[in-house]
């Protein structure tokens, strides 16, 4: 949501309990000023969330079109911004998720909570084991807006991925399954 997700919108979800992101892209200056006028909000609101209130992390996420930015983008802006989380979609090989886990996680000292956006039972497991996300967002078909041409509604999807995850005794305890 390149145009409608803006700093306002992020640092309000965020406010609200929940945890706004921006669009990242493939452009350096408009993400920092995208982060810099976040930090000028978050300076002028008060955000009592539990969740930031003892955090050294911006109480915001930055979403990334893999297929369209360039890590070393992302990795700047996260090392210098501090965002709490960063959302990773549409790489254009899966394998291109753990490089950019890795340095995410690398210039966060561990701190940036990594969410994968898939479409396909398939996609979950190949990004389970490439990425190992903190976050695994399944978005339907039904979701609209980029995305696969075929792939399951999210009525059916979401409960294949949770089944396939418990089969594979992974706890879904520790990893959240968000509908999208």
């Amino acid at each position: 949501m390149l145009g409608a997700a803006t700093p306002a919108l992020a640092i309000n979800v965020s406010r609200a309990g929940g945890i706004g992101f921006l669009a990242g892209r493939n452009n350096m200056t408009d993400i920092h000023e995208k982060l810099k006028a976040t930090t000028s909000l978050i300076a002028t609101h008060d955000i009592k969330n539990h969740h930031f209130e003892t955090s050294d992390r911006l109480p915001i996420g930055i979403g990334f079109q893999n297929w369209d930015c360039k890590i070393d983008l992302a990795l700047e802006a996260t090392e210098k911004h501090r965002p709490s989380a960063i959302w990773l979609y549409a790489p254009k090989k899966t394998e291109d998720l753990k490089e950019w886990a890795r340095g995410l996680r690398s210039v966060s000292n561990g701190k940036v909570s990594v969410w994968v956006q898939v479409e396909t039972v398939k996609e979950a497991m190949d990004a389970i084991d490439t990425a190992d996300p903190d976050v695994l967002v399944i978005r339907g078909s039904d979701a609209g807006g980029h995305g696969l041409a075929r792939s399951a509604s999210i009525i059916s999807l979401l409960p294949e991925v949770a089944d396939i995850l418990e089969d594979r005794n992974r706890d879904l305890q520790s990893l959240p399954l968000l509908a999208a």
